[in-house]
């Protein structure tokens, strides 16, 4: 399916990164330590053993993508700082979707409710995103395409970094396609 692809130019003279949040940032520093420690827990194997059973009902299921996701980046030596704040997101999101019931499964819902409350805009992303992921050959199925999605993902991503100046919009929307094919190989190797 997917494949993890090269992510970033190191001759991307044009690219500003945005103003850093002031809380809940970490350095890069500390993002690579917890990465390679994730890795080497995940170990060389590619899929768990016969006697090794994936409870993703547990609260221990973020760990488990993040672990996975970290292995991947790791493996492949795609080491950039916001792609490493876009997987721990996504590690959470995606276990917090094995547990909640989104409020809807409509991406344009998050965006009416935004007006009253902006994380919806982070959230509708969010459903963008694990469409993307998980059912991609259902996407394809409806009227919009997977590539809509993607869109309507990257924007929301980008409105929420519009409104709230939280780094992790701008990160999400710039990284979207890449945390898809990442995420899907991470799922692809369970």
């Amino acid at each position: 399916m997917g494949k993890v692809i090269r992510l970033f130019d190191h001759n991307d003279k044009n690219h500003v990164d945005p103003a850093p949040e002031k809380d809940g940032e970490q350095d890069f520093t500390q993002l690579l330590k917890a990465a390679v420690s994730d890795a080497r827990q995940c170990g060389e194997r590619s899929s768990p053993g016969e006697d090794e059973e994936i409870a993703l009902l547990d609260d221990e299921a973020a760990d488990f993508f993040r672990k996975r996701i970290h292995y991947l980046l790791i493996r492949e030596k795609l080491l950039e700082p916001d792609l490493f704040r876009c997987t721990l997101h996504i590690s959470r999101v995606m276990a917090d979707m094995v547990h909640d019931v989104p409020m809807s499964y409509f991406a344009s819902d998050y965006l009416v409710a935004s007006e009253e409350d902006s994380r919806q805009l982070l959230r509708g992303g969010d459903l963008c995103c694990m469409i993307c992921i998980f059912f991609e050959k259902w996407a394809d199925r409806r009227s919009m395409r997977l590539a809509d999605y993607e869109q309507m993902g990257m924007q929301l991503y980008l409105r929420h970094f519009a409104t709230t100046r939280k780094t992790i919009g701008h990160c999400m929307a710039r990284h979207f396609r890449d945390v898809v094919a990442i995420s899907r190989e991470c799922i692809q190797e369970m």
